[in-house]
C-alpha cells in the first residue's frame, strides 16, 4: 500500500472522527452531510456594508459577464454534440472530473485529479465563490442564515445560506448578481492565479532546468499503454524534449497514424499513434496529466543548494496547475443554463424579469435541455444508441 493510499484512508478516518464528535451539528439531508454555522455572518455584513458600492457595481460587471461565459459554455457543448452526431465512433467528448481514490475502477472512464490537489483545490475554489455570494448578498439586504460546509461521498463543498423565501420573493436583478458573482470571482481567481504561476516559472527558471516530460498515467486502449510506456520523455523521432510546451510542438506536428519513436530515462519506445478522441485530426499516444521534469541548475544557490527544494517547487507548480485547470472548469460549468446551478438561478431570474408567464416552463425546459447534452457527451452518442439496439 502506497503513502498517497494510507493518507487518503486516514483522511477520511479523521473526517469521520470528526463527524462523529460533532454530530448535534451535522445535518444529513438527501445523502448529502452538511455543517452548519451562524459564525461570520457579521464580518461579511461589515465588509459588505462598507464596500456596498463596489459590490453594487461588482453584481452589475459580474452579470453581463455571467450570461456571456453562460451562452459560450452552451456554445461549446452544442460544438461538441455537433462532432459526435456526425462522427458517432469519437465517443463520448467530455468526462467526470474526479479525485484519484483507492477504488478500483474509478479513474478508468473519469479524468482523475491526484487526490491531495483536488482537496486542496476544491476549498482554494469555493472560499472566493462563496464569499462572493454572502457579501452581494448583504450588499442587496438579503438575510443571511448561515453559512457551512457540505459533503457528498468524495465531493467537499460549502455554502452561503440565504432566507430562500425572501430570496425568491426579491427582484430578479438582484437574484441575477448574487447567482453570478460566485463564478466571476473564480474567473477572477483564474487569471490571478495564472499569472502568479507565470512568475513562479520564471523565477524558478532562475533556480532549476528543464529536463524533460513526465506523465502520471496511461489511459487503456492507448499505444502508450500496449508498449509499457514509462520513465521520463527526452526525446520523440529525434527532437530533444526539455519540456512540456517541446513535446506538445512535436505531437501537433504529427498525424493519426503517424509513427513515433519515444525515448525516455527507462528505454526507447516506438509505436502508432492514434486519432485524439475529442479532434481526430489531432494525434494521440494515450497518456495523462503530462507536465515537465526540472532538474537543478547552479544559479540562485547558498552554499552549493538551491534555495528552494525541487520537490518543493515541483509541487507547488503541480499545485497551481490543477487548481487553475479546476477552477476555470468550475466557473463555466456553474454558469450553464441549468438548474439548481447558479446558471439556472441565473436565467430563472432573467426569464421572469422578461416573459414571467412562462418564466417556469423555459427554465426547466432550458434545465432538461442542458443536462441531456451534458450526460450525451459523457456517455457519446454510439453507446447510448447501443443501449436502444
Amino acid at each position: 500500500m502506497s503513502i498517497e493510499t494510507i493518507s487518503i484512508i486516514g483522511f477520511f478516518v479523521l473526517l469521520f472522527i470528526i463527524l462523529y464528535f460533532d454530530r448535534k451539528n451535522i445535518e444529513f439531508k438527501q445523502g448529502v452531510i452538511y455543517r452548519r454555522t451562524k459564525k461570520g455572518r457579521k464580518k461579511i455584513k461589515e465588509i459588505a456594508k462598507k464596500h456596498k458600492k463596489f459590490f453594487k457595481i461588482f453584481g452589475i460587471v459580474s452579470v453581463v459577464i455571467a450570461f456571456a461565459v453562460s451562452i459560450g459554455g452552451m456554445v461549446l457543448l452544442l460544438k461538441l454534440t455537433q462532432t459526435m452526431i456526425e462522427k458517432p465512433e469519437t465517443g463520448a467528448t467530455t468526462k467526470l472530473v474526479l479525485p484519484s481514490v483507492p477504488i478500483k475502477g474509478l479513474c478508468t472512464h473519469a479524468f482523475c485529479v491526484p487526490f491531495w490537489f483536488w482537496i486542496i483545490s476544491i476549498f482554494v475554489i469555493i472560499t472566493p465563490h462563496e464569499l462572493s455570494h454572502g457579501f452581494l448578498m448583504a450588499a442587496e439586504k438579503i438575510k443571511i442564515k448561515s453559512l457551512g460546509f457540505i459533503w457528498l461521498l468524495i465531493f467537499p463543498g460549502a455554502f452561503v445560506e440565504p432566507d430562500e423565501n425572501q430570496f425568491k420573493k426579491s427582484k430578479p436583478i438582484k437574484r441575477m448578481k448574487i447567482a453570478s458573482v460566485g463564478s466571476i470571482a473564480n474567473i477572477i481567481l483564474f487569471f490571478v492565479l495564472s499569472g502568479l504561476l507565470l512568475s513562479y516559472n520564471y523565477i524558478g527558471s532562475k533556480i532549476y532546468k528543464p529536463e524533460g516530460v513526465q506523465f502520471e498515467g496511461l489511459i487503456n486502449n492507448t499505444p502508450a499503454k500496449e508498449v509499457g510506456l514509462n520513465g521520463t520523455i527526452i526525446q520523440v523521432n529525434g527532437n530533444e524534449i526539455k519540456n512540456y510546451y517541446d513535446f506538445k510542438n512535436v505531437l501537433l506536428s504529427l498525424n493519426p497514424g503517424d509513427k513515433i519513436n519515444i525515448v525516455t530515462t527507462n528505454g526507447e519506445y516506438e509505436f502508432n499513434t492514434i486519432a485524439n478522441p475529442q479532434n481526430e485530426s489531432i494525434a494521440f499516444i494515450g497518456i495523462e496529466n503530462v507536465s515537465t521534469k526540472f532538474g537543478y541548475t547552479d544559479k540562485l544557490s547558498f552554499l552549493g543548494q538551491p534555495s528552494i527544494s525541487l520537490d518543493i517547487f515541483s509541487w507547488t507548480n503541480r499545485l497551481l496547475s490543477w487548481i487553475i485547470f479546476l477552477d476555470i472548469n468550475v466557473a463555466i460549468i456553474n454558469l450553464l443554463p441549468f438548474l439548481p446551478f447558479d446558471g439556472g438561478v441565473m436565467w430563472y431570474a432573467f426569464f421572469e424579469k422578461y416573459c414571467k408567464k412562462y418564466s417556469k416552463s423555459l427554465i426547466l425546459g432550458l434545465t432538461f435541455f442542458t443536462y441531456g447534452l451534458v450526460i450525451i457527451n459523457l456517455i457519446g452518442i454510439e453507446k447510448i444508441v447501443n443501449l436502444f439496439i
